[in-house]
């Protein structure tokens, strides 16, 4: 009687997904921005990663991240477009992985306060996170986004973001 035999090589490695989208919320990091525009804010992101798409290696994509929270006389709005690299820290069979995103990329600002437009443009700025895909592609992240100031606006702080992939 024979047996079979697979070689390493000839095993498909596990894939991620391309696309991802989350919803979650936003907390600044500055206290004068939360005393303006409260405690946390909608955040918004949504990502992609170029082939290939093996677990086991490095993925580098583009993400498009944003943040807003209103009342009637104040605002701040925060839209990221950057590039990014994703490393999963375990093993890519098993159900829960966790990984490490990073990125970089320009943010545009639009505040408001006391119902008059106080700053508009952009800067560089990044994030970081520590998340957690699991096998049925539901992903939850938890980060931080650095953002250079903008004329004394800080629009720097934690993220929170439940998602999926697809």
């Amino acid at each position: 009687l024979g047996s079979a035999v697979i070689a390493p090589s000839q095993v498909t490695p596990p894939r991620s997904s391309a696309w991802s989208a989350g919803i979650g919320i936003f907390y600044p990091g500055d206290r004068v921005q939360r005393d303006r525009t409260g405690k946390t804010q909608f955040q918004l992101s949504v990502s992609y990663e170029l082939p290939p798409h093996d677990l086991r290696t490095p993925r580098f994509g583009a993400f498009l991240d944003f943040s807003t929270r209103a009342d009637e006389k104040n605002r701040l709005g925060v839209l990221g477009l950057g590039v990014q690299a994703r490393q999963s820290l375990g093993s890519p069979t098993s159900a829960v992985r966790p990984y490490l995103r990073a990125g970089i990329g320009t943010y545009s600002i639009a505040a408001k306060e006391n119902g008059r437009t106080r700053e508009n443009g952009g800067r560089i700025g990044g994030l970081v996170t520590l998340g957690v895909d699991t096998k049925n592609q539901f992903f939850i992240e938890i980060g931080y986004r650095f953002v250079a100031k903008f004329h004394g606006l800080d629009a720097s702080g934690g993220i929170l973001t439940l998602g999926y992939r697809f």
